[in-house]
């Protein structure tokens, strides 16, 4: 996981920060998913 904040006199970015999570597949993010709409 990465989080990305814009740095001091970098220019005008459009965000406070940017969440990143990077996957090996995609079965991780769908059983993901699925969680969240069955459980929350």
């Amino acid at each position: 996981m990465w989080v990305l904040s814009p740095a001091y006199g970098g220019g005008g970015e459009a965000f406070d920060f940017k969440f990143v999570v990077a996957r090996g597949n995609f079965e991780e993010p769908g059983a993901d998913s699925d969680q969240y709409s069955k459980e929350g």
